[in-house]
């Protein structure tokens, strides 16, 4: 039922959480809709208490996600290896914009010269 990654006990299984969230600009949903589920397993990762597991799941309708579903399950005993722990992130895309190819160069600190400042006195 699960893969190798999470490795343990169904009678262990403890439900953390549950959560539903309707995807930005998505449509609202209608009777007749057909969808496609596609689901991943966001992180494993070993604690005192256990394996926390948490997994993502996407309803798709065409091409596009609608529903994101993620739920944190806890398998409770003692986990010592950590050859299957593993944890995504998402993260936000930055765009900077530099005006000539110099700026790009002094954009990285050991690319820059110094600066110097002169006082008189």
């Amino acid at each position: 039922m699960f893969p190798s990654a999470i490795d343990g006990d169904l009678l262990e299984l403890v439900h953390l959480s549950y959560g539903l969230r309707l995807v930005d600009d998505a449509k609202h949903l209608q009777a007749g809709d057909v969808f496609k589920i596609e689901t991943h397993i966001v992180s494993v990762i070993n604690s005192n208490a256990g394996k926390t597991v948490r997994v993502k799941c996407f309803a798709i309708r065409g091409r596009k996600p609608v529903i994101e579903v993620v739920s944190t399950f806890l398998y409770h005993s003692n986990y010592s290896e950590y050859d299957n722990t593993f944890e995504f992130f998402d993260t936000l895309d930055y765009s900077i914009e530099l005006a000539t190819e110099a700026d790009v160069l002094q954009s990285v600190f050991w690319m820059a010269p110094p600066s110097f400042h002169v006082s008189m006195q």
